[in-house]
């Protein structure tokens, strides 16, 4: 049967938590330990996350900002000198990780001037620079959902975007207990058009079948 109701969970981006405004200018405080930091928060987030999900899979946890940013950012920073290889290669590494979380990724396309609210950087040609980048991992190395958001304005994206979530939002199957206790019930299958996950869960004595 279709669920009628979602229970979201949000988490927000780490990167203003565990930097400061300075550190964030590219031109002088960017370096290995500013994302570093931001690595190690990010793991911290995710045991969270997938502590959460194996307590309440039932939920929606969204993400407002993807782990391919970071990725993006720190790939330019490497190009500029600004990080070590070393420190890349730590955040590379975590990608596999971070990816097997998202269901659906949401691609937003640069609509708007940047607008320096003296936190974010205001670099025309990094933001551009950056968004290449995302596109390129999108594409080449990302082979889950993706879903381009076209409408311009916010409100318009908070609809389609809602629209998206609900069109894969979970159905419940009930099963028997030889089911539920089966070692095979939690698995996922992948397709051309995204994965299926399957989960499993118990409230109030009702025990699901998930599919994102």
């Amino acid at each position: 049967r279709k669920c009628t109701s979602m229970h979201v969970v949000t988490f927000n981006s780490v990167t203003r938590d565990v930097t400061s405004q300075e550190e964030r200018r590219v031109e002088s405080g960017i370096c290995d330990d500013t994302q570093l930091r931001v690595l190690d928060e990010i793991q911290k987030n995710i045991v969270r996350i997938e502590q959460l999900e194996k307590e309440h899979p039932e939920y929606l946890i969204v993400m407002d900002r993807g782990y391919f940013d970071f990725i993006a950012y720190s790939r330019i920073f490497y190009e500029a000198g600004r990080i070590s290889k070393a420190t890349l290669a730590q955040i590379e590494y975590f990608a596999d990780r971070m990816e097997t979380l998202y269901n659906i990724v949401f691609y937003i396309p640069i609509r708007f001037e940047i607008e320096d609210d003296g936190i974010r950087n205001t670099d025309v040609e990094l933001q551009k620079k950056v968004d290449e980048e995302i596109r390129k991992q999108l594409k080449f190395e990302y082979y889950g959902l993706v879903v381009k958001v076209e409408a311009k304005g916010i409100e318009e994206r908070c609809l389609e975007i809602l629209k998206k979530v609900q069109e894969n939002w979970v159905h419940c199957v009930d099963f028997s207990l030889e089911v539920q206790n089966s070692p095979e019930f939690r698995n996922v299958r992948e397709y051309p058009f995204g994965k299926e996950t399957f989960g499993l869960w118990n409230d109030n004595n009702r025990v699901g079948k998930v599919f994102y």
